[in-house]
């Protein structure tokens, strides 16, 4: 990427434009919403997509756990794809809007798209199912 990004893709298995679109989406995560005086209490997730040919649950704890990626409010969540056994991983912080049974939900109905390699498309669809995740927390609010 070009710029600022919430993509690390390192061995480049998407495309430019691709990645560009999966990091607008994740941009948008950490929106929140609006009126509340509590900054932690409106916002969103401070959400991070790593692309790695190999990786687990644990490197994607540990990539969390080192990067601090949201001290304050502790809404972050790593997501890490593992390209090469078409695996996808999350790791969250204590606050996260989004729960690790809420994650699989989302995950398994997107499996297919993984395990066929289509990546861009299960990665937009998985993001967008878990912004409305979030938006509807919000709303609860």
């Amino acid at each position: 990427m070009r710029s600022i990004s919430h993509i690390c893709d390192p061995n480049e298995v998407l495309s430019e434009s691709d990645r560009y679109r999966l990091n607008n989406i994740l941009v948008r995560m950490n929106g929140g919403s609006t009126g509340s005086i509590n900054f932690c209490a409106s916002k969103g997730l401070d959400a991070t997509l790593i692309i790695v040919k190999q990786g687990t649950k644990q490197f994607a704890d540990q990539l969390r756990n080192n990067w601090k990626l949201d001290e304050q409010c502790k809404k972050s969540a790593l997501f890490l794809l593992s390209s090469n056994d078409r695996k996808f991983y999350f790791s969250s912080d204590a606050n996260s809007v989004i729960s690790e049974n809420d994650f699989f939900t989302i995950l398994s109905a997107n499996q297919k798209q993984l395990d066929e390699g289509q990546f861009t498309s299960a990665l937009l669809n998985i993001f967008k199912q878990i912004q409305e995740n979030i938006a509807e927390a919000n709303r609860g609010k």
